[in-house]
């Protein structure tokens, strides 16, 4: 490995474990949603061909590497298309088309220089980076996403188009070598931004989730893998096999500490399966320890405007059965938690306040209930409860063809059946959206309506109480 330069190895490793562990926390904290999905898995791609890169550079070989280190830069733009496209749950049905379109012409395009010359899959990152300014502008103009993420992916995608772009200068006069480090500084920014819109939707804090998790993972790393590192150099055995063993170890380390919590529940399945008591406690309590360092204590949210709080009832009613989200939920600390809590003299816990506010939720979701002996109905005043109480309460997912339906009661094998029939998916979710902003002003009016309930929030909010009232 003499060809190598230390430096060079040192910043390549640093920069590796770090996109590494990005993606992979990306799709542990909410891998769920697409944006997240495609940018962790942009980052992860990215990490797996520097590594590709870092091993073939220090093979002593001659492999060259110029014919597909296109591949560090192609793959990323691809997912961060995906995650882009993504910014909004359901955007409307002739974007998606052109979205769809446009990704279909990137791959077309690209398989055509794969037989042509593959060295101009250079110019797909900065094709790419046109339609993903186009997109981000529309989410701007649209409004309702936070300024600085939204200012930060615009930054991200015009250094990506500009980095991607020098891989296609022949006489490039950087290392090649720190262009690709320098897409990775971009990605990475990408996936601030699409974290920071996610906490925004979620109404979660991002940075102490992200710091706990970088910082236990960085340290764990370092005296893993540190061992071997300080090993190879004080050794002078610098060698191929010494290289796969560090990445090796790099990978395993961050893998394990980055998704230590669904890990550790696949365990507990496992060891626990004839157990289920056991088995649910353990799984509520690592819920609990989960949601905690996402819990955004400084949001205030009785000051927050009507179509605010409908947002995040819409997405509070959407995680009804995930306790672990449900917990992070800023709909926790409503006032009315504390009262109900204190009712039924229950412990003022983040695990008693998530089963609360799924209690409450629910009984708002059975207020929209026509007043009919039936528990289903297809005419325009089951509509609301339709939509929220099948869905979110009983669990059914009628687009989904990998979701087991089985056992389900009549009524509910009724309602799959009308949604799949006559309900299209952007209708649903219009639905949706419209039946949470119900839910919200039931329980802005439930606020607003007990007399021990606005002495409490005259005592501890008094300005929000007023917004309110």
């Amino acid at each position: 490995m003499d060809e190598l330069p230390p430096l060079q190895l040192v910043v390549y490793l640093i920069v590796y474990g770090f996109a590494l562990w990005f993606g992979l926390y990306l799709l542990a904290r909410n891998g769920s949603k697409p944006g997240m999905r495609f940018a962790g898995l942009g980052l992860v791609a990215y990490a797996l061909g520097l590594a590709a890169d870092l091993i073939i550079a220090a093979s002593l070989t001659d492999v060259s590497l110029d014919a597909w280190r296109f591949l560090v830069a192609l793959l990323p733009s691809l997912f961060w298309f995906g995650a882009v496209v993504n910014l909004v749950p359901q955007p409307p049905e002739n974007e998606r088309q052109v979205f769809t379109m446009a990704f279909m012409l990137i791959i077309g395009l690209a398989a055509v220089l794969v037989v042509l010359e593959p060295w101009w899959l250079a110019v797909i990152p900065p094709l790419t980076a046109v339609i993903v300014l186009w997109v981000a502008w529309r989410r701007v103009r649209a409004g309702g996403l936070p300024q600085r993420p939204v200012v930060a992916l615009i930054t991200a995608t015009l250094f990506f188009a500009l980095s991607g772009g020098l891989l296609a200068i022949p006489a490039l006069p950087l290392p090649l070598e720190w262009v690709l480090i320098a897409i990775g500084f971009d990605l990475l920014l990408l996936g601030y931004a699409i974290a920071s819109l996610d906490a925004y939707d979620e109404g979660e804090a991002l940075w102490p989730d992200f710091l706990r998790s970088l910082g236990t993972t960085a340290l764990v790393t370092v005296l893993i893998a540190g061992q071997a590192g300080v090993w190879g150099a004080l050794g002078g055995s610098l060698t191929l096999a010494w290289l796969g063993l560090l990445l090796t170890l790099i990978t395993t380390t961050v893998a394990l500490m980055t998704l230590a919590a669904p890990l550790r529940s696949l365990i507990d399945r496992l060891v626990f399966a004839q157990q289920p008591q056991v088995q649910s406690e353990r799984e509520q309590l690592q819920a609990v320890a989960s949601a905690l360092p996402r819990r955004d204590e400084t949001l205030d949210i009785l000051a927050l405007d009507a179509a605010e709080f409908a947002r995040l009832t819409r997405r509070a009613l959407s995680h009804l059965r995930d306790v672990s989200r449900l917990a992070a939920s800023p709909l926790t600390q409503l006032p009315i938690i504390d009262v109900r809590l204190r009712d039924r003299a229950s412990a003022d816990s983040t695990l008693e306040r998530a089963a609360e506010l799924r209690v409450l939720l629910i009984e708002s979701i059975d207020r929209l209930k026509p007043l009919e002996q039936a528990n289903f109905g297809t005419t325009d005043a089951w509509r609301h409860y339709n939509a929220l109480y099948f869905p979110y309460v009983i669990g059914l997912r009628p687009f989904s063809q990998r979701i087991d339906h089985d056992g389900l009661d009549a009524d509910a094998r009724a309602a799959l059946e009308w949604f799949r029939t006559y309900v299209p998916e952007r209708t649903l979710y219009n639905w949706q959206t419209a039946a949470a902003k119900l839910i919200a002003q039931d329980l802005r009016d439930q606020i607003a309506e007990r007399p021990l309930l606005n002495e409490y929030v005259r005592r501890q909010q008094p300005q929000a109480q007023r917004r309110i009232s």
